[in-house]
């Protein structure tokens, strides 16, 4: 390994000759090689507007153009002014072979923002090129860099990295199902056999970050999301603007309230829950064993303009981070997530931070330098040691567990999950709302297999460790010919009475004598046989509304009529109507169903229905990949995400269908996987949904003929449409469209997404989605003349909605929008509009250096005619 040496810059500001100068003295491992270095305070007033203009640059609505020779122009200036004079005595000194780390120290803001790897000595590159050069910030202007540990104080190997995604509702909108594909885009394109893990979240909080670092070990935390500098109020902890001086939301003085950067987690609720970089290292990062903090957020690696060590990055390595990686100002996704992925390659392999640091920018060069776009200046690297490594290579030790698992609750046989995945906004949506008691009563409905008893068993396990005692009922759905065991009121009455009795016993042991009495006598009444049932049942509502349970009826269609969706036994639909509109007290209710029973409409205030989709992509990859063998088939490129991509729009994202398809991908030959892997997976799911068949069918024959004939055409689509886009295809208005959804989700056959009208993309409404699992059955139903006509009318209708501007109204990107049409187009054989679709995303993708993917949508269309174009 090369030797080592650190060339620092020590850098304060001075008072000069018309204003505030910098004073800086050069330092070669510690041994000064010039002193007291001045640069005027006119030279100064241009550097700190460099540092702000630079970092505009790449600011929304701006977007950066800088061409290679102003880059150059500029690196040049940059080098003559701090380095220029000395860089021969500087060179002369180096030891032959040496690597030379730049170290950047100061407090200064405007220093540390100056985009210091544009530097570039004579008739030379860019220093951030040169593999004998590197950059790093310590944001202190006096003193080294201290040493690095020895590398057998480091965790042991292998590389283990925590990607965790936080996107608050109340601030600008992130799609944080997008950051998660973006993640695992990274682990996609890493194509190592090195073992290596990477480990996702689910719901963005601070206390499941603490919970992740204890359980699972990284030494490397990616936290994806917003970044900020401000003054949060200790009263109400509203993050303000750093120039506030009272809190914009309680008005308290924020007189002595120091400026922070600050990463946005969510709350319970999905909100924001900003917190500093020092709250990170104190309540989070000490003695975690973390070596490397990625903070990927906008302006998380920005010097802040109060003191750098309010930055988040800065602030991490101020606190005692090793080491802390941030962008500098706003980068485009695609960039960001190359970098990445070379970056963690290459620290998976044991090379030094560096080295990785060095092959990840030059990863980015040559599309940042076609598209004149300098964003490979913006990742930056802040440091508290000179430490290289992030784990020891010679040392390895057995890769914790994902995940725990979750058992279901006693009384029912649904609610395993190995793996619990995604659900983040479900949960967010509710938890808040069932401790509070703003909703007492849940109905979790849709399609078979979509998740609905693990969710509701992941709530009741949440509002367990609350105090709230699980009373479990389940009844079982007919399927594949067995007979249906509905729940009959003599279970609702045996098991009520059996938790009373317990809860008794419990309230008797606390002293609470009074309480244990009463639970007992209601335990008592609850077996009388000399007691009407439906009496006795109405009992419970009291018993309730009196203690802290939570009651689950699981599989509650078992107890309905398919066809009117009314329960099946008098005396429990009278139980189920009372309690809906009578509980009141200190317990909850949830019901699984298929669809909702009819026998209360409407549902009242205090009852929530919850219809479960599909999972969206990301989650049904990160499904898949927990699994070793597919994980390692993904790193390797056997597993194309184009594939998986297939396969997720045609089956869906069914959770119940995952652990088949994670054996499928996992055992699949590598000529089945390249050649056929289509049609094995879908002989999977063809069984999958056999078993279900004959409940689907009597569900769609319950239908309409005209809603039967809509819901055929409707599923054509890929992506969930609001009423114009099903109007399109069906050829009914809007009105009579909205009619026949309301239909399909009542038969779950398909499920609608509501966004939250605060903040719903620009436009965007309710949207439809008919289950993938289903579309392949329904679009059986049709004649190929049918659809034919249904694809094209998709296919101009989405068409329509990209030329106008208006994708938003479907929560889509306009590249989205117009590879859906393209997508139906060549389903209905247009050949003319597929090719010009083509056309356009081409030319949006060759911009951004994707060949491989233009090379393979272009095959799609020559499949179909030959053409010159």
């Amino acid at each position: 390994m090369s030797q080592m040496v650190n060339l620092t810059l020590c850098i304060r500001e001075a008072a000069g000759e018309g204003g505030p100068a910098f004073l800086y003295h050069i330092q070669l491992d510690g041994k000064v090689l010039a002193s007291n270095l001045s640069i005027s305070a006119e030279d100064a007033r241009a550097l700190r507007r460099l540092a702000r203009d630079y970092l505009a640059l790449f600011e929304p609505p701006r977007v950066a153009r800088l061409s290679l020779q102003a880059q150059r122009a500029l690196g040049r200036e940059l080098f003559d002014l701090w380095l220029g004079p000395h860089w021969g005595e500087i060179t002369s000194r180096l030891p032959p072979g040496a690597h030379c780390r730049i170290v950047i120290a100061s407090a200064l803001p405007d220093i540390l923002n100056l985009p210091w790897e544009l530097l570039r000595p004579p008739d030379g590159d860019f220093l951030a090129f040169d593999p004998r050069f590197s950059f790093r910030r310590f944001p202190r202007p006096d003193g080294l860099l201290p040493s690095a540990p020895p590398t057998s104080a480091l965790p042991a190997g292998p590389l283990r990295v925590l990607f965790f995604v936080a996107a608050p509702v109340d601030l600008v909108e992130l799609d944080y199902e997008g950051e998660e594909k973006a993640v695992l885009d990274i682990l996609g394109r890493l194509g190592i056999e090195e073992e290596v893990a990477f480990y996702t979240n689910d719901l963005g909080s601070f206390e499941e970050l603490q919970d992740m670092l204890n359980r699972l070990r990284p030494q490397v935390v990616h936290l994806t999301g917003h970044g900020a500098l401000g003054r949060r109020c200790p009263q109400c902890r509203h993050l303000n603007r750093p120039e506030d001086i009272a809190c914009r939301s309680c008005g308290l003085s924020l007189e002595g309230v120091p400026v922070l950067g600050h990463f946005a987690f969510e709350d319970e609720g999905g909100h924001s829950d900003p917190r500093s970089s020092l709250e990170l290292w104190r309540d989070c990062l000490v003695r975690s064993g973390v070596q490397a903090v990625f903070v990927s957020g906008c302006q998380t690696g920005r010097a802040p303009d109060v003191a750098a060590l309010g930055g988040i990055a800065q602030g991490l390595v101020g606190a005692g981070v090793p080491l802390a990686l941030g962008w500098a100002a706003s980068i485009a996704d695609d960039i960001a997530t190359s970098f990445a992925a070379r970056l963690y390659g290459v620290l998976a392999t044991g090379q030094p931070l560096d080295r990785a640091f060095l092959q990840a920018r030059q990863a980015i060069r040559e599309r940042c330098n076609r598209l004149g776009y300098p964003a490979w200046t913006l990742p930056v690297l802040y440091a508290s040691t000179a430490q290289e490594e992030v784990f020891d290579p010679r040392r390895r030790e057995p890769l914790p567990k994902p995940t725990v698992v979750q058992r279901p609750l006693p009384g029912i046989n649904q609610g395993y999950a190995e793996h619990f995945v995604d659900r983040r906004r479900e949960q967010q949506r509710l938890l808040p709302a069932l401790r509070s008691g703003r909703i007492q009563a849940v109905l979790f409905t849709g399609i078979g297999g979509a998740g609905k008893s693990t969710l509701a068993t992941r709530l009741a396990r949440k509002l367990e460790a609350d105090g709230f005692q699980p009373i479990a009922i389940s009844g079982e759905a007919a399927e594949a010919g067995l007979p249906s065991r509905p729940i009959s009121p003599g279970d609702v009455l045996t098991r009520c009475a059996d938790a009373f009795d317990d809860y008794a016993r419990r309230r008797e042991a606390r002293g609470d004598q009074e309480g244990g009495r009463y639970f007992r006598a209601m335990a008592h009444d609850l077996r009388d046989p000399k007691r009407p049932e439906g009496e006795r049942l109405r009992f419970i509502a009291d018993g309730l509304n009196r203690g802290r349970f939570l009651l689950v009826l699981d599989n509650f269609e078992a107890s309905m009529d398919e066809e009117t969706r009314r329960i099946l036994d008098p005396t429990l639909a009278g139980f189920y109507r009372h309690l809906l509109t009578n509980l009141a007290g200190g317990s909850r209710l949830f019901i699984t169903a298929r669809y909702r029973p009819a026998d209360l409409e409407p549902l009242p205030p205090k009852a929530a229905e919850v219809l479960l989709g599909d999972f969206p992509f990301p989650s049904f990859l990160k499904y898949l990949l927990l699994d070793e063998g597919v994980a390692a088939r993904y790193r390797r490129g056997e597993l194309p995400k184009g594939l998986l991509q297939d396969l997720h729009r045609e089956m869906g994202g069914i959770p119940d269908f995952l652990p088949q398809l994670q054996a499928v991908l996992r055992e699949a030959s590598p000529e089945e996987l390249r050649q056929d892997m289509g049609r094995v997976a879908r002989e999977e799911r063809k069984a999958f949904f056999e078993r279900r068949r004959i409940f689907i069918e009597r569900l769609f024959s319950y239908l309409s003929e005209g809603s039967r004939r809509a819901l055929c055409r409707a599923a054509v689509y890929g992506v969930p449409v609001n009423a114009a886009g099903l109007a399109a295809v069906t050829g009914e208005s809007e009105e009579r469209v909205r009619s026949f959804a309301g239909e399909w989700q009542e038969r779950a056959l398909a499920y609608a997404l509501t966004p939250s009208p605060k903040f719903g993309r620009r436009g965007e409404g309710v949207r439809v989605a008919v289950y993938p699992l289903l579309r392949g059955w329904l679009l059986g139903h049709l004649s190929e003349e049918e659809r034919r006509e249904a694809h094209k009318a998709a296919g101009d209708f989405l068409r329509s909605l990209e030329a106008q501007d208006r994708e938003g109204e479907l929560g889509l990107h306009w590249t989205e929008c117009l590879l859906e049409a393209r997508a139906q187009f060549l389903m209905a054989g247009e050949w003319p509009a597929a090719r010009d679709a083509t056309d356009r995303i081409s030319g949006f993708l060759v911009g951004r250096g994707l060949y491989d993917e233009v090379i393979r949508l272009n095959r799609e269309v020559l499949e179909g005619e030959e053409h010159p174009r």
